[in-house]
């Protein structure tokens, strides 16, 4: 069943990163928004046999390549080994194949471009700016609703404070965040000029800024409200925790449909109000790039922080040719590497100078500290210990576990439903069976964990030879 439950996990990672990319892909080859591949093309050279046999090829290959991966999936489901890491290189081949085929493509699309000298009307002229717009206040979401999910999340790090669940505060803090600092980038960047009439203008500004500004906030409720969820899910027990999680999923699935409905409303307010108006549109071929992740846009010439890709509107790219997005870019890797650092690289330097986790004991309890977590051990509640040369096959149900410590509860073959608290590579492992449920502990030195194993029995009047556990 564990096995079953671990498997499930990757399958539905594997398959939600095949769709998201396949789909992606599919937006970039449309011809709806006259710039498949981020070529211009005039309209009607879109029917041109040319065109419609280059993008009808690519969308042939794109389809084999959907099914290969897709039926690579099959490997999942064998009781084969390595599956975690399969897992990671047939996404990272995934985005190369599909990269690849799109690149080939454009560079193709651009020399029949090239080869038959098509311009669209609007293409010899220099970006224009309506000056009015900035003088004139846009629409936009109040930002004091950001509160809501801040201060939802406020109170999840709070408690977790009380719990020491660092890895909680840094993971939710983070993303909390990082959609703050989109907001504000968001409400900062420069009006778009769509076409010659102000108004229009003043009016797609003001409903781009509300709408967008929506689709931040219903990611940042989801998120507080994923933070309360993961908060309490670990004291869940029997059927609750299969109806709070199904109520969780239901509430998490509506509010991710009303932001993805914010984007299609953004979209279908833009093509009604320009329909039949004269929209201004520019040669940006040379600005578009498809590398190994996908498309990028670098042109210093846009002011646009963020630029429509060929979605028609339901999604964007970021200009890199703009100092403000290359701020942005520098924030988000920076806050990237210093949650990854904090997650992998400060508990290794711990681990080497053991100062992962201390184990103490008294006559009243048995107290395990650590940077990213704490917890006590009545004496008197513990009913047997035993001694572990290697932790069991399980899976983790709610907690933190990175290869280097393991914090939270799991279900482990032959013992059921625990909580661990360990340093993952430093053996032996203390199971004790108390009164409120089965604990695993450690110190991460292994002198100390046999050491307090051996004063534990002792305090429970146990004459237990350590020389003969297995």
């Amino acid at each position: 069943m564990e096995r079953l439950a671990l498997n499930g996990i990757l399958l539905f990672l594997y398959y939600l990163t095949l769709f998201s990319v396949s789909f992606t892909y599919y937006q970039e080859r449309r011809t709806a928004g006259g710039k498949p591949l981020y070529v211009s093309i005039p309209e009607w050279a879109l029917k041109e046999g040319k065109v419609k046999e280059l993008l009808a090829g690519l969308t042939r290959r794109s389809r084999i390549l959907t099914c290969m991966f897709a039926a690579f999936s099959l490997y999942f489901y064998l009781p084969l080994p390595y599956k975690g890491a399969i897992c990671a290189i047939s996404v990272f081949l995934m985005f190369l194949l599909y990269s690849v085929i799109n690149k080939k493509n454009r560079d193709s699309l651009l020399a029949i471009k090239k080869d038959e000298q098509w311009t669209i009307e609007a293409e010899e002229k220099g970006y224009q700016f309506d000056l009015s717009l900035s003088s004139v206040s846009r629409k936009k979401l109040p930002a004091l609703l950001l509160l809501i999910p801040a201060a939802v999340q406020a109170g999840c790090i709070i408690e977790s404070f009380r719990s020491n669940n660092t890895a909680f505060i840094a993971s939710n803090g983070f993303f909390m965040i990082l959609l703050i600092i989109l907001y504000i980038f968001w409400t900062k960047s420069p009006a778009v000029t769509y076409c010659d009439d102000t108004k229009i203008n003043q009016l797609l500004n003001g409903s781009r800024l509300y709408y967008i500004g929506k689709f931040i906030f219903l990611l940042a409720l989801n998120d507080a409200l994923a933070g309360v969820f993961l908060l309490f899910a670990g004291n869940l027990k029997g059927k609750s925790v299969y109806f709070t999680t199904a109520a969780f999923a239901f509430i998490a699935v509506i509010i991710l449909t009303l932001a993805i409905q914010s984007l299609v409303g953004l979209k279908e307010i833009k093509e009604r109000v320009l329909k039949g108006k004269k929209k201004y549109s520019y040669n940006e071929d040379e600005f578009w790039k498809i590398g190994l992740l996908g498309a990028s846009y670098n042109n210093p010439y846009d002011p646009a922080i963020f630029k429509a890709n060929n979605s028609k509107g339901t999604s964007c790219g970021i200009n890199m040719g703009n100092p403000k997005a290359r701020l942005m870019v520098v924030v988000f890797f920076s806050a990237l590497f210093l949650l990854l650092s904090y997650f992998f690289l400060y508990p290794w330097v711990l681990d080497v100078r053991h100062e992962l986790t201390e184990l103490t004991i008294d006559r009243q309890r048995i107290t395990v500290t650590s940077p990213f977590y704490k917890e006590e051990i009545e004496i008197d509640h513990i009913q047997k210990v035993e001694l572990l040369e290697e932790i069991p096959d399980g899976i983790r149900t709610f907690g933190t576990a990175n290869g280097i410590y393991a914090t939270g509860n799991y279900r482990l073959d032959g013992i059921g439903n625990c909580r661990m608290y360990i340093a993952v590579r430093h053996k032996p492992f203390i199971v004790c069976y108390t009164e409120n449920g089965v604990i695993i502990i450690n110190d991460d030195e292994t002198e100390k964990t046999e050491k307090i194993y051996k004063e534990l029995n002792s305090l429970l009047g146990e004459e237990i030879d350590y020389d003969s556990q297995p």
